[in-house]
């Protein structure tokens, strides 16, 4: 029998499992109903809600912040909003509502991580200047800022027609992947990056950081905001 020349010689083929090439580090933390294959996944609807910070680190904190806001008031009566520096001392945290989908969901970052989850919270309480409790353990909330996929971003973004599911997916995998900094990304800052690169909101994406803020602490404060 003649002998196999090397290159006939059988050859092992081994399993070796395909990589994707993108793995979403948080794609097993989908339920399959939110994988945003579905028709109506589409965001509706995003409100902002502010509630003041607790914690006895706080206070001096806010005490300073009071004495400044004061002075600022005598000197500069018309010019100085009320408790404005004080009112930088508030969490912001998004309700979410999607199309054919009754619950609301809950997007925020705090200082243990990032949440994204469906609350109790009632869709007829994302109104202007509603109270809400968006979970057992947290403090009474106000809305402050509502938008509206018809009102706030009807035209196409720059990567799609519309919001949908996976957008907001893709949202929270990027705050999850980022640490927190009470600084440079925190909770207003999710809020924030929310409005304008995720939903890519008409007037928010023209506004900076601080314009955002200013608007919902202002407003936090006209509802009766508790900022003790």
């Amino acid at each position: 029998m003649p002998k196999r020349s090397r290159a006939e010689a059988p050859q092992v083929v081994k399993n070796v499992p395909v990589v994707p090439a993108m793995v979403d580090a948080h794609e097993h933390m989908r339920p399959p109903e939110d994988q945003g294959t579905q028709a109506g996944d589409r965001l509706l609807v995003v409100a902002t809600l502010l509630h003041g910070l607790e914690g006895q680190e706080v206070q001096p904190l806010r005490g300073f912040l009071g004495t400044v806001d004061w002075i600022g008031s005598v000197l500069n009566p018309r010019g100085h909003r009320a408790c404005r520096l004080q009112s930088w001392l508030t969490h912001f945290a998004l309700l979410l509502k999607y199309e054919g989908d009754e619950r609301v969901w809950l997007l925020q970052r705090h200082t243990n991580g990032v949440d994204y989850r469906p609350t109790q919270v009632p869709s007829d309480a994302l109104a202007l200047g509603a109270r809400v409790q968006y979970a057992n353990d947290s403090p009474t909330a106000i809305v402050c800022n509502v938008a509206t996929a018809e009102r706030d971003w009807a035209t196409p973004r720059t990567w799609g027609d519309v919001v949908r599911r996976w957008n907001v997916w893709d949202r929270f995998a990027e705050e999850c992947g980022r640490p927190y900094d009470g600084i440079g990304k925190n909770c207003q800052h999710c809020a924030y990056d929310f409005h304008r690169y995720t939903v890519e909101h008409a007037q928010i994406s023209k506004c900076s950081f601080a314009q955002y803020t200013e608007q919902s602490q202002h407003r936090f404060v006209a509802e009766g905001g508790s900022l003790a």
